[in-house]
């Protein structure tokens, strides 16, 4: 954004950003609150009880992205029909208490509000009322069953849309396009007025998975492998003549219940900062900043498509793993 001097003018403008993809990796979202159904404060916390590595002897736990949750006295079941109603006049003071602390941005989930979202709704005429600037609802950031992947789903969108929002004003205020577009996790393009922090977190990478899969289609290849090397991660995909969607799953430890690209994605970049904790060292997630070129290379049916960032100021780092690469091609490159 810095380097764009002067105003620029363009009829349509499509951007794709890794923005919310470090925001969550580097937990650098806004500062957020979460409003459950009573006795669901802790679904974030226990999630679903399982062990991916269940031999580890030392097990990770990924920490909610909230910084504060409470309950709502209220409860609708499957059908849609309301049990309890909602305490307004308690909802409306918990709220109150949390914008105060400076919190801005809200997550409201409850049980089966896809069915009837009658209680999220009267909470969010109460933020809006008090001054949140942005409110996640779960049932339009994600209508389905699966509360715990639902409710996490809408605190990621409460947590990075903040910061999205922030960088498409800044983009509108030194580019003038007439139509300006942002990609989606799933490869399509939104309006920025509607770019939300739940489709975003592969909007950069899902660029290059559609931008690799033209350069394949237009030369005959009918499967490829895309590596997309960041500042911050890494993401891999496969290209097998169409594109590879998922509905539901894990995102770096954080349940997703968004369509997004099949990319793998990995917590580490060519800017990944190596720390020293006192007992062992430590890569990423923290990046240092990026330069970036691009450099394709084939192998018989395969294409890599690679997109490499590198730190300019860490000639050693960026030497070695240029020559390592490229040979002399990318070296002269990285140090222009």
């Amino acid at each position: 954004m810095q380097a764009i001097s002067g105003d620029v003018r363009c009829h349509e403008l499509r951007v794709g950003t890794t923005l919310a993809t470090n925001a969550l990796l580097e937990r650098k979202g806004a500062r957020c609150a979460l409003l459950v159904t009573q006795g669901w404060s802790d679904v974030l916390e226990i999630r679903y009880q399982n062990r991916p590595d269940i031999y580890s002897l030392s097990p990770h736990k990924t920490t909610p992205l909230y910084e504060e949750v409470s309950e709502a006295t209220e409860r609708i079941d499957s059908q849609g029909k309301i049990l309890t109603p909602l305490d307004t006049e308690v909802v409306h003071a918990k709220l109150e208490r949390w914008h105060k602390q400076g919190i801005k941005a809200l997550a409201v989930s409850f049980l089966h509000s896809y069915r009837n979202p009658q209680h999220e709704l009267a909470v969010e005429e109460i933020a809006q009322a008090l001054g949140f600037t942005t409110i996640a609802l779960s049932h339009q950031v994600s209508p389905r069953i699966r509360y715990i992947a639902r409710t996490e789903t809408t605190t990621i969108d409460a947590s990075l849309t903040p910061r999205l929002q922030h960088y498409t004003q800044q983009l509108q205020e030194v580019v003038t396009a007439d139509k300006l577009l942002l990609m989606q996790s799933w490869g399509g393009l939104r309006p920025a007025k509607d770019f939300r922090g739940n489709s975003a977190l592969l909007s950069g990478p899902a660029g290059g998975v559609v931008g690799a899969a033209k350069i394949c289609s237009a030369h005959g290849i009918k499967q490829a492998i895309t590596f997309d090397m960041g500042g911050t991660s890494t993401d891999i995909a496969l290209y097998d003549e169409d594109y590879r969607l998922r509905h539901e799953g894990s995102f770096q430890g954080f349940l997703l219940q968004t369509p997004r690209l099949a990319v793998h994605t990995i917590a580490a970049g060519g800017g990944s900062l190596l720390t020293f904790d006192g007992i062992r060292q430590l890569v990423g997630p923290e990046s240092a900043g990026w330069c970036h070129f691009i450099l394709p290379i084939t192998f018989k049916s395969m294409t890599f498509c690679l997109y490499l960032n590198m730190q300019a100021v860490c000639h050693r780092t960026c030497n070695t793993m240029c020559n390592r690469i490229c040979n002399r091609v990318c070296y002269r490159t990285c140090h222009r």
